[in-house]
């Protein structure tokens, strides 16, 4: 019976593993084209870093043997340029170009794929990237190819020279801003191709006003360089104790990028897309348009055959012509050591090959590794030196590859399903840990009182892939945790919708000691700046309130003595036992939506949802209790913003997941109707006629309603440019036409209202 009862309990729990997932399976592989018209062998992108360029540069034969792939550059005094310099190696043969690299060891696990996160989501602006581990080989054949023929497939290819964010694994799901839906996503003014990663420490590199976007436990970024221990000509460099992972270890790298669908490579206009580092003089826009985009419809275009996530076996090759391309470039200062484990105690390793120096230091170690490279210390006390190291790298991508092979997992979505704009402010769902385990609950949560012991536990309740841990946020009692935004949230970016998949730990025996029940247990969601309140929810069994304005006790972490009430009926908490012998129980899912002028709060149960889910909000599960605000003059005082989310609950609280979002600030602009040339408030055929007219009759109108009144405003060109094509000309009228009595697609800006920047108020919503 006992073994029925465990047995029953593990049949259960993996019954409701199906919800959630920890599996990295967004591969971007790296194009290889190494056939055909586009062929890029033997070839380095040169100084520019893009292939396909004036300044790429011929490497000697296989060199880059399997076509276009992973670049990068050591550049020994920051300039951009590959130049010429004395080689100080032992071997040396004199002057040499600066030290270039491709990607090596075509074909196994991660190195030539960039990995998303399944809890990446690209629709709502955010994605995550998996670890990196990336083998180089020497360019100029300097490496292990030099010992035997470069061009013979048994050849191990690579085993040079590696970057990569170990030892420690903080670089695991890193998140990056991603504008995608409109150039203002998340307030940034760029691109909306565009996404950046900034490790949070890296201060000097953050613009004023700007952010840095980061995952709960706060792990940052690390860029680490080594020399390959397979590598027989560096062998006498101390490769395998830690120094090999680490003589240059930096969190000031940044990287950057654009992802962009294929299908808009033929739209883009020249200046559409800023440079990244200022690294190359041509327009990146008119290259993707004018160069890559030909070579992702040519029939021997092929990618690096991925296997994400590392050392799963599944291998999810991307399709060719792909639905998304991606150029993803690294920029690091080189900050050299000093390297644990490294230095004097290696018997035989005492003087430096390269500078013939004694090592008695881990630091001397680190500097013999990067002198190598031809890369000076020039400050002694940071390390610091003049080099930078350079990578680039265009990834391709098909976002049907994966619900084949995994129907249960959620696709690759470029926009919401639900087609509801809205950015996502905070998203952490507790599925990475560092250091022993369990470890305390870090980053940027603080938590009241400091008495209540948060940590992260392994979920009971969810399958896990890949050795990837999947955890929750438990509290030891009563208390509070609290995430910080990147920056407040203003009442013209409603409605802000906060999202918490919470339970009561109910489980006996525990680490953190004690038992608990769902007599007298309570949650509540709070939104505040400081100890001023703007919106907060109580939730009970028996019953729940939802409440504006009030206050917060940082001693007891409880919120109180609202303006305004509102009670509601009681909620289903959700209870997580951890004995096996028992039902895991599950997570109820509580979604507090706050507008200008209402607050509500609906609760979902953990059968009714999706962990990874967020569409749709404001309908998940029922309602539990809401308040507006009675005076249609008033509306809710937000102060000085919503600045950060608070989490609490009276007994041990269980938080699988929390994430808020919020809508997008209003644009500048008048409200208009898209494809009203004549401004009378309605689309159809004398719009079609107001075109044709203006273009060939001269008028009427004779000046169209935007801007300066010509068909390259950029205010008339969103209003009239009807076909998405990216003019102003017949084929719009035409399309109006089609839309209005053939059924046609309709105005890419949709049917209703929207504001347009330079255009007057034309449209009621």
């Amino acid at each position: 019976m006992l073994f029925l009862a465990f047995f029953m309990g593990f049949l259960m729990r993996q019954a409701t593993a199906q919800t959630r997932h920890s599996l990295e399976a967004h591969t971007f592989a790296s194009m290889a084209v190494s056939e055909g018209d586009f062929s890029f062998r033997d070839k380095h992108a040169g100084n520019d870093m893009l292939p396909y360029t004036a300044d790429d540069l011929a490497l000697p034969e296989c060199g880059n043997r399997e076509g276009t792939l992973y670049f990068t550059h050591i550049d020994l005094n920051s300039n951009n340029q590959i130049d010429m310099f004395l080689d100080p190696r032992p071997e040396s043969k004199g002057l040499i170009q600066e030290h270039l690299f491709v990607q090596a060891s075509i074909g196994t696990d991660d190195e030539e794929s960039f990995c998303l996160a399944m809890q990446s989501h690209a629709e709502y602006g955010i994605f995550y990237e998996s670890e990196d581990f990336n083998d180089l080989h020497h360019a100029f054949n300097d490496g292990l190819g030099r010992s035997s023929d470069p061009c013979d497939p048994n050849v191990e290819y690579g085993g040079d020279f590696s970057h990569h964010d170990r030892p420690g694994w903080e670089g695991e799901w890193n998140a990056y801003v991603y504008n995608n839906l409109r150039a203002s996503q998340h307030g940034r003014d760029k691109p909306k191709y565009f996404f950046e990663l900034i490790n949070p420490s890296n201060t000097a590199a953050i613009p004023p006003g700007d952010f840095a976007y980061d995952e709960i436990e706060g792990f940052q970024k690390p860029c680490s360089l080594q020399n390959s221990m397979n590598d027989p000509l560096t062998g006498s460099y101390n490769e395998r104790g830690n120094c090999r992972r680490d003589w240059m270890r930096s969190y000031k790298g940044i990287t950057r990028g654009y992802l962009i669908p294929v299908a808009d490579l033929p739209k883009l206009k020249n200046g559409d897309l800023p440079t990244l580092f200022g690294w190359e003089n041509i327009d990146l826009a008119g290259y993707f348009r004018d160069k890559i985009a030909p070579i992702l419809d040519d029939p021997n275009a092929n990618a690096a055959d991925p296997h994400c996530p590392h050392g799963s076996g599944i291998q999810s090759e991307s399709l060719f012509p792909p639905t998304q391309v991606m150029l993803y470039q690294l920029e690091v200062p080189i900050e050299v050591g000093p390297a644990s484990g490294c230095g004097s105690n290696n018997p035989g390793e005492n003087t430096c090959p390269t500078t013939g120096k004694e090592i008695t230091t881990p630091a001397e170690q680190a500097r013999c590794q990067a002198a190598y490279w031809g890369i000076e210390v020039i400050d002694e006390t940071t390390g610091r030196t003049n080099a930078k190291y350079r990578v680039s790298v265009i990834y391709v991508h098909h976002d049907l590859v994966l619900p084949f092979a995994f129907p249960d997992l959620s696709p690759w979505r470029q926009v919401p399903e639900d087609g509801r704009e809205k950015n996502l402010w905070l998203l952490d769902h507790f599925t990475r840990n560092v250091g022993n385990f369990p470890a305390p609950l870090t980053g940027k949560y603080t938590f009241e009182p400091p008495e209540t012991m948060w940590r992260l536990y392994e979920d009971p309740n969810f399958l896990v892939f890949d050795g990837t841990r999947s955890l929750v946020a438990a509290s030891s009692g009563p208390g509070a945790a609290s995430a910080p935004l990147p920056r407040p949230i203003s009442s013209s970016e409603t409605p802000v919708e906060v999202v918490a998949d919470m339970a009561v730990d109910t489980t006996v025996e525990m680490p953190q000691g004690g038992g608990a029940g769902l007599e007298g247990a309570s949650f509540q969601l709070i939104l505040r700046n400081g100890n001023s309140v703007i919106a907060y929810a109580d939730i009970k069994k028996e019953s729940t309130a939802v409440h504006i304005g009030g206050s917060y006790d940082p001693a007891t972490g409880v919120a109180s003595n609202p303006t305004a009430s509102a009670a509601g009926v009681g909620s289903t908490l959700g209870i997580i036992d951890r004995d096996p012998l028992k039902p895991p129980g599950g997570y109820t899912r509580y979604v507090l939506r706050l507008t200008s002028r209402s607050i509500s709060l609906r609760e979902a149960l953990h059968i009714e949802y999706r962990n990874n889910d967020f569409l749709k909000l404001e309908s998940q599960g029922d309602e539990l209790a809401s308040l507006t605000v009675p005076d249609p003059s008033e509306d809710i005082d937000f102060g000085a913003g919503v600045a950060t989310v608070t989490v609490g609950g009276t007994d041990r609280t269980v938080l699988q997941t929390l994430a808020l979002f919020a809508g997008f600030p209003p644009l500048p602009g008048g409200l208009q109707l898209p494809g009203d040339c004549n401004q009378d408030g309605e689309v159809d055929q004398s719009d079609a006629i107001c075109i044709l007219s203006h273009l060939f009759l001269g008028g009427p109108p004779t000046s169209l309603p935007c801007g300066n009144g010509q068909i390259s405003d950029p205010g008339n060109l969103a209003l009239l440019d009807f076909n998405d094509d990216t003019s102003i000309d017949q084929s719009d009228a035409i399309s109006i036409l089609l839309w209005r009595f053939v059924g046609g697609p309709p105005h890419k800006l949709g049917i209703g209202c929207v504001p347009i920047k330079g255009c007057p108020k034309s449209c009621n919503p």
